[in-house]
């Protein structure tokens, strides 16, 4: 049975039973503001362990400041999902989002409405903080990015420029969350 919960300190080293491997024959990529597929692999080997230990650190540290809140997926004992919401910088064209990440399941688990449901967390944990909308950066593989899409998801015009720095072959994406000030007023307008 599958359980979900906000992760502390403690829960950290189940990291490394997640397998983040992925691959995908084609991938996305954006051209002129459209989301173009395109017949060319994305192929993700996992992290290794040092990586892992790498990310633990990272998310310790982002823990212990607040920085950070993390939600997992958990089969019995062992962690097969992890999804996270980076609460100290706004993010965005506004600064108006909060960036989403990570979001990785493990590959025996994937398929499972594992993702959705961390997301739903994440989702509620940025609408708590009265957060506009969710910055996505997913990775390009074909079935991240329709995950996303399916998910409400919608290609960013204007990409934050620090998150594309960091990832410039991501799908850049945001999920609205509630109207901003500008939608109030587009809609008072029309009505």
């Amino acid at each position: 049975m599958l359980r979900y919960k906000q992760l502390g300190v403690r829960d950290l080293d189940g990291l490394h039973a997640i397998d983040r491997s992925d691959f995908s024959p084609t991938t996305y990529r954006v051209k002129h503001g459209e989301l173009i597929l395109e017949c060319r692999e994305f192929r993700h080997p996992g992290f290794t362990r040092a990586e892992w230990d790498g990310h633990i650190r990272k998310f310790r540290a982002e823990l212990q400041k607040g920085a950070t809140i993390l939600f997992g997926a958990f089969d019995g004992a062992r962690l097969v999902g992890i999804s996270g919401l980076e609460v100290d910088q706004p993010r965005g064209p506004q600064r108006d989002m909060l960036n989403m990440g990570p979001l990785w399941v493990t590959r025996s688990h994937r398929r499972r409405g594992i993702g959705e449901q961390l997301l739903a967390l994440t989702r509620q944990a940025a609408t708590d903080r009265k957060t506009r909308a969710l910055y996505v950066s997913a990775t390009p593989a074909r079935s991240t990015v329709e995950f996303y899409l399916r998910m409400g998801c919608q290609l960013l015009s204007v990409p934050d420029k620090y998150l594309f720095a960091l990832e410039p072959d991501d799908i850049h994406m945001g999920l609205h969350l509630m109207p901003s000030k500008t939608d109030a007023d587009d809609a008072r307008q029309r009505a």
